[in-house]
């Protein structure tokens, strides 16, 4: 979407991902902390700390009562763009390919979740929140309560599995809003993907 003078590329890189009582959820949580959930990241490590290409770059799962998109997200160099788009598909092509998560990643990816869980318990707003979404999608009342347990008992080969089954680099769509006139070029470059100018 061009945005003319725009003095960064807005990206949005995914596609459609899973329902929140997928039985892949949890495992898909972790793999997606060692992807882009946390700042050590690979999706970090390699954009931001290696290429200094932007502040931050994250990826998600956003788990609905339907499907929810699994999505990167980053705001990025404009003059750099395709080097990291081409970075976000090697990276994510190589955890589901060569480069697996190490047992290492998913040990530290299940301390930072299980660590974060009571963030989400610190303001009445919060907690409405996270009760709200347990009965929305017609889980037991304890689910939060056993949120450690169930993460605690995935392994790195299920991760793997599920990661491999559920993500598929072949269909992502990516969606920038950019200055036309400088990323266009680069875009066009980027032998994967069809472009589509929309005029702002």
């Amino acid at each position: 979407m061009n945005r003319p003078n725009a003095p960064q590329a807005v990206v949005r890189l995914g596609h459609v991902g899973i329902a929140r009582d997928d039985p892949d959820y949890d495992r898909l949580m972790l793999f997606n902390q060692v992807l882009g959930g946390q700042f050590t990241s690979r999706l970090n490590e390699k954009l931001r700390e290696e290429r200094g290409f932007t502040y931050g770059v994250r990826s998600s799962f956003d788990g609905r009562r339907g499907a929810g998109p699994f999505a990167v997200a980053a705001s990025l160099q404009a003059d750099k763009l395709d080097v990291a788009l081409d970075d976000v598909r090697h990276e994510l092509e190589a955890l589901l390919g060569d480069k697996p998560p190490r047992q290492s990643e998913i040990d530290d990816a299940r301390r930072s979740l299980i660590e974060g869980q009571s963030r989400h318990f610190e303001t009445p707003s919060a907690l409405v929140n996270r009760y709200a979404n347990v009965f929305i999608h017609g889980f037991p009342i304890d689910h939060l309560a056993t949120f450690p347990e169930r993460i605690a008992a995935v392994d790195l080969a299920s991760v793997i599995d599920a990661s491999r089954r559920r993500i598929d680099p072949q269909a992502l769509v990516a969606v920038v809003v950019a200055d036309a006139e400088q990323t266009r070029p680069l875009l066009e470059s980027l032998t994967w993907a069809d472009l589509e100018l929309i005029e702002d």
